[in-house]
């Protein structure tokens, strides 16, 4: 470029131009001499060079226009679904919690991991926030993904009004209609095989009762007018000493709710208190008041973390030998003061910032 420059204007310094097309074709004429002007060391014009190596492995121009993209880290979250300017989009569940690069277009949206592209999606700009491809999703999520309300309700419907009225009560006594597919999948499997009249009979009782129902309880012909009969659970001897059948259901039900708050506690990384409320059963016998619970719960998890610090502290010193204070023998002839030993242990010096003298 440097040379052309002065090639150029050189030649064209003297001339004045009266248009800008008039210069326009001055210069071409100067670019066409310089290039067909033989170089002395190569004893070959510019030209010459150009056809005979750069124009054979010259490629055609893309087809497509250049778009204009931007480029982000992110870190795939635990939903398998990684955040674009608001919106969220799914990745294949195997990377979770890994780093990926996006790619954001004006319409679309690819996810790289590790140079290769893992996921595209159309860009959202409104509606729905998240973006799922059922490919993405684990396979037991994908099982449910294919099931709706409308789906269960039309279901049902098949069976009669009754039954889809009770598939309707189970969804929307749930904060979340996903929330109420299992029961109903298990509802729906239970009257398998089952007359269409004794299940409308049996729903329309079970719907009008304020419990709703669990696939533990069935149909069946020789329980009464009702048509429902609960069936026993197999550690109903583990779970509850009684032998009434309320305690038992209550039992269930903290059972089944243990599990989503274990999961919140685990994302949260209260894992002490996570420990601490699988012995659920055993700290109810003990009946203990709302604050005290909540102080076992905080003492379990002061406790674990503490010895976890203590375990990292101790890793990271690496001492030769595993002691402890508890492990010295005081009735050695050494001149041990025991008092004065374990107040040291005790490291109140250290928090006090005196010196051992």
């Amino acid at each position: 470029m440097r040379f052309a420059q002065s090639y150029i204007l050189g030649r064209l310094r003297n001339v004045t131009f009266f248009s800008l097309a008039e210069c326009n074709a001055a210069i071409a004429v100067a670019v066409e001499r310089m290039n067909s002007r033989e170089m002395r060391r190569l004893g070959m014009s510019r030209r010459q060079l150009f056809e005979a190596i750069e124009r054979p492995v010259m490629a055609n121009l893309p087809q497509d226009d250049f778009e204009y993209a931007e480029w982000h880290l992110a870190r795939v979250g635990i939903d398998y679904h990684v955040e674009v300017q608001g919106f969220f989009y799914s990745v294949p569940h195997a990377l979770i919690r890994e780093q990926v690069d996006t790619r954001a277009t004006a319409r679309t949206i690819e996810v790289f991991h590790r140079g290769h592209r893992v996921a595209a999606h159309a860009r959202r700009y409104g509606g729905s926030r998240h973006g799922t491809q059922p490919e993405h999703m684990p396979s037991a999520h994908r099982r449910y993904a294919e099931w709706t309300p409308e789906r269960l309700q039309r279901d049902a419907r098949g069976i009669g009004p009754n039954t889809e009225a009770l598939i309707i009560m189970v969804i929307a006594r749930r904060p979340h209609p996903e929330q109420g597919f299992r029961t109903c999948l298990g509802l729906l499997r239970l009257f398998r095989g089952i007359e269409a009249v004794r299940v409308e009979r049996s729903a329309c009782a079970r719907s009008r009762s304020a419990r709703c129902p669990t696939p533990r309880w069935h149909p069946s012909s020789n329980t009464g007018p009702t048509g429902w009969r609960r069936r026993k659970p197999r550690t109903a001897r583990h779970c509850c000493t009684r032998t009434s059948a309320a305690p038992a259901t209550t039992i269930r039900r903290l059972t089944l709710l243990t599990h989503p708050t274990l999961d919140l506690l685990a994302d949260l990384g209260l894992h002490g208190m996570a420990k601490a409320f699988t012995t659920w059963p055993t700290i109810r016998r003990q009946q203990p008041q709302p604050r005290r619970m909540a102080g076992l719960l905080l003492e379990r998890e002061s406790t674990l973390r503490q010895h976890k610090r203590f375990q990292t502290r101790a890793k990271n010193a690496k001492l030769r030998h595993l002691a402890a204070v508890e492990d010295v023998d005081y009735r050695t002839p050494r001149g041990l003061d025991r008092a004065m030993f374990l107040k040291l242990a005790g490291c109140d010096w250290i928090r006090e910032r005196r010196h051992v003298c």
